[in-house]
């Protein structure tokens, strides 16, 4: 059986999903991009992959930037997050 929110998906026009898609890309850039130099993006063990991968890219390269951060970036609690948090 089927997840609905996949049925969901699945029910867009090519047109919708893409416009989707872009739409995510563009949430999730204005959410990594600036915190791309806080001191967690800097230091945290977390994201060493994700820092080795974006110092070899073109700064302006959104679609692999979103590429490197998707490859790189572990899905994490709160946990590493503690120590930046004032």
């Amino acid at each position: 059986m089927s997840r609905p929110d996949t049925d969901l998906l699945n029910s867009l026009s090519a047109e919708l999903s893409q416009r989707l898609k872009e739409l995510m890309d563009q949430a999730l850039l204005g959410f990594i991009q600036p915190n791309s130099a806080s001191q967690f993006a800097q230091h945290a063990p977390e994201l060493a992959k994700f820092r080795e991968a974006i110092a070899h890219i073109d700064s302006k390269d959104d679609i692999e930037f979103l590429r490197s951060f998707r490859e790189t970036v572990p899905t994490t609690d709160y946990e590493p997050y503690r120590p930046y948090i004032a």
